[in-house]
């Protein structure tokens, strides 16, 4: 069947009129239906019969051939060139009417017969991908798109449009005199086939590298679809920011057993989703897609955000990989370590730096200083307090950061200026500071000691 749009660009609704199929040439009539009336702006697909032609063929659609109705509607006439050839049994090799591909049917690719199409598309303009540059192929044209598709819907593996028991058929691109002339500086060895997706009007990497020695670029192919070939001039791989949500974290650091972590994903030309799954691997063990959210949307690809919620991790040093390819083929890998602690604690406290100094090498913190810790589970409250030698209070900070991981106080650029309650800024010397935290409870305390010598 010709699968036909239709559309009524007018200001007035259309009525009933013939829609007709004609082979070119004599204008033999292959199929006559009558359609129904479409409002303004409508728009609908029509079905028209046709034989299993096995050649090159022009046909002819026409709208309201008869004038059966007036108005702004108007004869119109298509003409559209196909190749319909018999493959799956015998070996064939088929070549596009321009000269730019050859398609390559093994023997035995189907267990019977079936009646292929080979069209050129026009019309595809893929959104955000600014690496790819067009081919002068064998005919001229650059970079034309070609859909290679099976009129015989049971012969190939469902919903996937594979060739049955892993059959391949070998797309051979020739980019031959016109490319040579036209291209004196061009780089063969970056010439890429690539593979049209229409739900988010994408060309996907499929393979890169010319024949050489032959001016042609060959992929062999598991599906039927839309293939065309670029210049695939990226050579940036993506990118991958890892964070657990609802805390400061850091390589290495702690994360809750029951931690969102928490990926962002990104890539100027986009990050493939479409053809290749995301690899996610905890401690050696692949995470499998259905327990992980990916949000990614038509036209939002180049950052996509990836979440996966954690469940009882059990205690220790835990290892993770996330790896993602972007629709030109480059991939990036991130590895790191998180720790999962069962008790609550608190870490690592110091200061820097430590002592205090008027010469730094940061000018905006002379003579300031900032304080570290880590948490090993959430807390309720977090409180500093500093003391000189003889126990006497002279700075608290209160409502500090008190989620698990790795925090610095102030969290600011700037450190404290070691002033005490009054205003006035601490003498040199030796202090003490003591980090609390506590978590419904238990109570730990830390105490360490810090000098000022401005």
């Amino acid at each position: 069947q010709a699968r036909v749009a239709l559309f009524n660009n007018g200001n007035v609704e259309s009525e009933e009129c013939s829609l007709k199929l004609y082979l070119g040439g004599e204008m033999t009539l292959l199929d006559s239906i009558r359609i129904d009336p479409l409002g303004i702006g409508e728009q609908c697909w029509e079905y028209l019969d046709m034989p299993l032609l096995n050649g090159n063929y022009s046909f002819i659609i026409k709208v309201n051939e008869e004038e059966e109705f007036a108005g702004s509607a108007q004869l119109n006439t298509s003409a559209y060139e196909i190749q319909l050839f018999e493959a799956g049994i015998e070996g064939v090799t088929v070549l596009s009417l321009d000269g730019n591909l050859s398609c390559v049917f093994p023997a035995g690719l189907l267990n019977t017969p079936a009646v292929f199409s080979l069209v050129k598309e026009t019309g595809l303009s893929a959104i955000n991908q600014p690496d790819l540059a067009g081919i002068m192929l064998q005919n001229g044209e650059s970079s034309p798109a070609y859909s290679l598709s099976c009129l015989d819907s049971g012969a190939l593996v469902d919903s996937l449009v594979e060739y049955p028991g892993n059959g391949k058929v070998d797309l051979v691109f020739s980019y031959g005199t016109a490319n040579r002339s036209n291209n004196k500086s061009r780089d063969v060895s970056r010439y890429s086939v690539y593979k049209w997706n229409n739900d988010f009007h994408k060309w996907v990497y499929q393979t890169m590298g010319a024949n050489s020695g032959e001016e042609t670029i060959s992929y062999l192919s598991d599906k039927i679809g839309v293939y065309s070939v670029f210049d695939n001039q990226d050579q940036t791989a993506p990118s991958i920011d890892v964070n657990v949500e609802g805390q400061e974290f850091t390589y290495g650091g702690y994360v809750s057993e029951n931690g969102l972590i928490s990926f962002l994903l990104g890539d100027q030309n986009g990050v493939d989703i479409i053809d290749n799954e995301l690899l996610f691997i905890i401690d050696r063990v692949n995470v499998e897609p259905a327990d992980y959210s990916i949000n990614a949307a038509y036209g939002r690809l180049s950052s996509v955000p990836v979440k996966y919620q954690m469940d009882s991790m059990p205690e220790g040093i835990h290892y993770l990989q996330m790896s993602c390819r972007d629709f030109n083929g480059n991939v990036f890998d991130r590895e790191l370590s998180f720790e999962v602690k069962a008790d609550f604690d608190l870490i690592k406290v110091a200061n820097y730096p430590n002592p205090v100094k008027s010469m730094t090498i940061d000018p905006i913190n002379t003579g300031r200083t900032r304080f570290t810790y880590v948490l090993t589970d959430d807390a309720d409250k977090v409180t500093i307090k500093v003391y000189t030698v003889s126990g006497r209070l002279v700075k608290t900070f209160s409502d500090l950061p008190a989620s698990i991981g790795y925090h610095e106080y102030p969290q600011s650029n700037i450190g404290w200026d070691c002033r005490d309650e009054k205003g006035d800024y601490l003498a040199n010397g030796i202090y003490f500071y003591k980090v609390l935290a506590r978590k419904g409870g238990s109570k730990i305390e830390k105490i360490q000691k810090m000098a000022i010598l401005k």
